[in-house]
């Protein structure tokens, strides 16, 4: 976001009062579009990918940032069944945003400029945005893409970013191997992979749990 001169505290105020008016607009305009609002963001199930808006109202400037994240519904109940914790499936959807485990990189980013003080225009542009990124970045996506896509910025970053992720949408893809050796190379350098699990029989790190799990996989997760 920008970084004008510092706000003062009756500016900051009001901002805070823009940004509970702006979430209740939201709140409002989803109705019926397929969009769904909690805390501050927006999120949706589109044929098997779960879609989602964040929403951070400055407090310092008159923007309001929008990051537009997606992932297959589908890579996370893999992580649940590695650490026998399947029944996070009957949480509310919500859930996959905050407490899901597979962290994914923006899609898409933008800060909206207020050129309104109005919340309800400005949830307007949020839904007009939010919709727009679905066409463009969501609907052409396959699980193949989604690798790559999850890949490339953990390449980029430190060597566990996206790791969780980048795993299981391996897995989802029938790519076991690809994600033995991943989760060998983290477990070789005496990385925890950035997840652990409290099991009966000590911690147990993401990456062993996977391939402890690889190990003892039923048949009905191998690839033909």
């Amino acid at each position: 976001m920008p970084t004008p001169p510092k706000f003062t505290r009756q500016q900051e105020k009001a901002r805070r009062a823009f940004a509970k008016d702006l979430y209740a607009n939201v709140r409002k305009r989803v109705r019926g579009t397929g969009w769904r609002f909690a805390q501050n963001f927006l999120f949706r199930n589109l044929q098997g990918w779960f879609v989602e808006t964040t929403i951070r109202v400055a407090l310092n400037a008159p923007c309001t940032r929008l990051n537009l994240r997606a992932k297959p519904m589908a890579i996370e109940p893999i992580v649940w069944e590695i650490f026998e914790i399947e029944g996070n499936a009957k949480l509310p959807l919500s859930f996959r945003a905050r407490g899901g485990y597979c962290e994914t990189p923006d899609m898409a980013a933008i800060d909206l400029l207020e050129n309104t003080n109005h919340p309800a225009a400005m949830a307007e542009a949020i839904l007009e945005w939010s919709d727009t990124q679905l066409r463009q970045k969501v609907d052409p996506l396959t699980p193949a893409a989604f690798v790559r896509f999850v890949s490339d910025h953990s390449n980029r970053q430190a060597p566990n970013s996206y790791l969780v992720t980048h795993v299981a949408a391996l897995i989802m893809t029938d790519r076991h191997e690809e994600a033995r050796v991943l989760c060998d190379e983290v477990v070789q350098r005496g990385d925890p992979g950035g997840l652990a699990f409290n099991r009966p029989s000590g911690r147990t790190t993401f990456p062993e749990g996977v391939l402890r799990w690889l190990d003892r996989m039923p048949r009905r997760h191998l690839p033909n």
